[in-house]
């Protein structure tokens, strides 16, 4: 939840106002999905402003099932490696071949 709280944030100040964010989190599909919802005490501030800026901007959040977020899979496992915000102007090398993948159709499996 508060990873999608910041990306709208930083899609705001960077002066996007088209927003399409895939999740794997029904909860969070629900949060953003009914603006009555009211986010965790915890995160009230932040999560009101976060609506208030969705408002300004074509916002869609939509359900991606655990598979089809692979690209989000190999940035997570990237960022347990360093500390801190890390921001590429360009897609970084470790997802590039997915992303060709994406592109492609190709589905991604999870084997265990």
């Amino acid at each position: 939840m508060q990873v999608v709280l910041h990306v709208i944030r930083i899609a705001f100040d960077c002066g996007w106002r088209w927003l399409c964010l895939e999740t794997d989190s029904r909860a969070v599909i629900s949060c953003f999905s009914n603006l009555e919802y009211s986010p965790p005490w915890h995160l009230c501030n932040f999560g009101f402003h976060s609506k208030y800026l969705i408002n300004q901007m074509h916002f869609v959040i939509t359900h991606t099932f655990r598979e089809g977020n692979k690209v989000a899979d190999i940035l997570a496992n990237e960022g347990l490696k360093v500390s801190g915000y890390v921001w590429w102007d360009n897609p970084p090398s470790c997802i590039a071949k997915q992303l060709h993948l994406d592109s492609w159709g190709v589905p991604a499996f999870r084997f265990h």
